[in-house]
């Protein structure tokens, strides 16, 4: 599941959970526990899916990179490095 689709189910939940959380006070500051305790839910799910993502790699970096070996190793020339450089850049 993406991002965004973990967030439409937690808004869902957070409904469904307002809608059936009693009448009255009582009712009504369970309904906010309950919020509450779903929204710590989110952020771990959240966290658990970011976990394995770098954000420190860019794939602009990654790409030169990658460019750069294969014109040490020469597998293009300097001419067509320049071009695909350009066009990372």
């Amino acid at each position: 599941m993406e991002e965004r689709d973990w967030l439409i189910a937690g808004v869902a939940i957070l409904f469904v959970l307002i809608l059936f959380s009693g009448g009255g006070m009582m009712g009504f500051g369970m309904g906010f526990m309950m919020i509450f305790w779903v929204l710590i839910l989110i952020a771990i799910v959240y966290v658990i899916l970011n976990l394995g993502k770098n954000p420190s790699t860019s794939s602009k970096e990654s790409a030169l990179e990658v460019l750069k070996q294969r014109y040490a190793r020469g597998e293009i020339d300097k001419k067509e490095f320049e071009e695909r450089k350009k066009d990372i850049e």
